[in-house]
């Protein structure tokens, strides 16, 4: 019993020190790809989990780290202004759609359903959420300045900065996807990669570059049921509403 409890703990040290050196490489590389917009500075971040709170505005990062990486949102839609939601998820007009990112941006995949709403955010997005935006349409998304969702599932690894204050340097910024720059980590081992690795890397950038159509659920679901599964916009982009 002491030799498996010994195994054990010493498991659990490695499978810790593992995802400490993902994390670590995650910040390092999105504070790589922010560099235009830090100017000089240097932000936080602190790994997302499974179940836990996260409050608005915020600064998220997901990483390329395999072919489904992938972070779910899920807010509830009473926090949301229902003019956003028409438009987004309603309208006709693709132009006016386009025009609310970084919901509609590749690699971002929005899903209303009854209740609530659900951001699935793809392998390499890096995204600002910020309430108080106002839209050329004159609403904002948020109907506070202070919105607070669960984080439903997290596939790969994850970030955020909230709640530290963001720099004023990235007042200008919203929304970056460098699949690429995350996909081509494995070039520095050509002489070594292997086949596998180039196909998760190949279908992550992939994966990212995808722009997905916001989807309406037909009827009362649980978040989770939606939490990083998307349809390409490329098979329908006329089709409203999803089946799960």
């Amino acid at each position: 019993m002491k030799n498996l409890k010994s195994y054990f703990l010493i498991a659990l040290a490695c499978a810790l020190s593992a995802c400490s050196k993902s994390d670590k490489e995650l910040s390092r590389r999105t504070n790589e790809l922010l560099a235009p917009y830090l100017k000089g500075q240097t932000v936080h971040f602190v790994p997302l989990k499974s179940g836990e709170e996260i409050r608005l505005p915020d600064l998220i990062s997901v990483a390329a780290v395999s072919a489904n990486g992938c972070l779910s949102l899920g807010f509830a839609r009473t926090n949301f202004e229902e003019r956003f939601l028409r438009d987004l998820f309603y309208s006709n007009d693709s132009q006016k759609q386009n025009q609310l990112s970084p919901f509609t941006e590749p690699g971002v995949h929005a899903i209303l359903t009854a209740d609530h709403v659900v951001l699935n955010l793809y392998a390499g997005v890096i995204v600002r959420l910020i309430p108080d935006a106002v839209y050329s349409q004159g609403y904002s998304a948020f109907k506070s300045n202070a919105p607070v969702g669960k984080v439903l599932k997290v596939v790969g690894a994850a970030e955020h900065v909230a709640p530290r204050p963001l720099p004023e340097s990235l007042s200008t910024f919203l929304y970056l996807r460098n699949g690429k720059a995350f996909a081509l980590q494995s070039s520095k081992n050509v002489a070594t990669k292997n086949g596998k690795m180039d196909s998760e890397f190949a279908n992550s950038f992939n994966m990212t570059g995808l722009r997905f159509h916001p989807a309406v659920v037909d009827r009362a679901i649980e978040p989770y049921a939606v939490a990083c599964v998307a349809e390409s916009s490329n098979e329908k982009n006329d089709a409203k509403k999803v089946q799960y």
